[in-house]
């Protein structure tokens, strides 16, 4: 399975996809965004509960593929949008390390 997480939030599935499907999910789409929309935002910069998405992954071992599926953003470089999305990668990763020791 393909899960976008912005998607799988605005369907209202999100807290339920990981824990139904476990290991059989391949690849992710990383996303954040605002209930109903589509916003594909940096994570971190919506609404998305990254500590509870973090902890699903790390409790079924997730290996897969991930994407950062960013939308264009106005009036910011290529540049910025890169620096602020492995910023955010990095949020992310630590957290997961922080998952995986307790």
């Amino acid at each position: 399975f393909c899960i976008d997480t912005g998607h799988a939030y605005n369907a209202r599935i999100l807290d339920s996809v990981f824990k139904s499907l476990g290991g059989r999910i391949k690849h992710l789409h990383l996303q954040d965004t605002f209930f109903g929309k589509d916003a594909h935002l940096i994570p971190g910069e919506g609404e998305l509960p990254w500590e509870e998405i973090m902890l699903q992954l790390s409790k079924i071992d997730y290996s897969g593929l991930l994407l950062l599926e960013i939308r264009e953003k106005e009036n910011i470089s290529l540049k910025e949008v890169l620096q602020h999305s492995w910023e955010s990668a990095l949020k992310l990763q630590k957290r997961l390390v922080e998952l995986e020791k307790s």
